[in-house]
C-alpha cells in the first residue's frame, strides 16, 4: 500500500493520480446488495466487451482515433450517447473521462448522467488506440445489455 502524500506533492509527482483523487469524492454511489456472483457478472461483461470490440470495431476505432487527435469524442449507442474526454498528463499517463446517459427510472427523470474516470497508464509498445477501443467497448456494455455502438458522433452533432 502506498503511503499518503501531501496533495501538492502528489500533484507534482503523479498528476494523473492527483486528478483522479480530487474527483473521486464527487461521484460515489451507495453500495447496493447484489444477490448474484459479482465475479460471474464481471466475466460475462468482459466477454461481451471483447465480442463488441471485434464486431463493432469501426465506430469504436473512429472514436478512439478522434480521442487521440482531438481529446474528446462522442459515441452514439442504441441506449444513448457516451461523451468521452482523454486528459493527458506528463510522463505519458492519461485519464479517460466517460459521461454515460442517465440510467434507471430515477436518473432518467432527474436527467442525471454518470461520470466515470479511469486511468490509462502508459505501456511500452502498446497502441493507445487499441487500448481505447477496448475501454470504449467496456463502457458501452456498461450502459445496458443490449447497447451497441452506432456511427461515431463528432462534437455532439450526429454525422449525416
Amino acid at each position: 500500500m502506498r503511503a499518503a502524500l501531501p496533495r501538492r506533492l502528489a500533484g507534482l509527482l503523479d498528476p494523473a493520480e492527483a486528478y483522479l483523487e480530487a474527483h473521486r469524492a464527487e461521484h460515489t454511489t451507495p453500495l447496493v446488495q447484489v444477490r448474484d456472483d459479482p465475479l460471474a457478472r464481471f466475466t460475462e461483461r468482459r466477454q461481451r466487451a471483447a465480442a463488441m470490440a471485434l464486431r463493432h470495431r469501426a465506430p469504436l476505432e473512429a472514436a478512439a482515433r478522434q480521442l487521440v487527435a482531438e481529446g474528446s469524442a462522442a459515441v452514439d449507442t442504441t441506449d444513448g450517447k457516451l461523451t468521452v474526454r482523454l486528459l493527458r498528463f506528463r510522463h505519458g499517463d492519461h485519464v479517460l473521462e466517460v459521461t454515460r446517459p442517465p440510467q434507471g427510472p430515477r436518473r432518467r427523470s432527474a436527467g442525471e448522467a454518470a461520470v466515470r474516470r479511469t486511468r490509462v497508464p502508459r505501456r511500452r509498445g502498446s497502441d493507445l488506440v487499441a487500448v481505447l477501443v477496448d475501454r470504449l467497448a467496456w463502457e458501452v456494455t456498461g450502459i445496458g445489455r443490449a447497447a451497441v455502438p452506432a456511427r461515431p458522433v463528432r462534437r455532439g452533432v450526429e454525422a449525416p
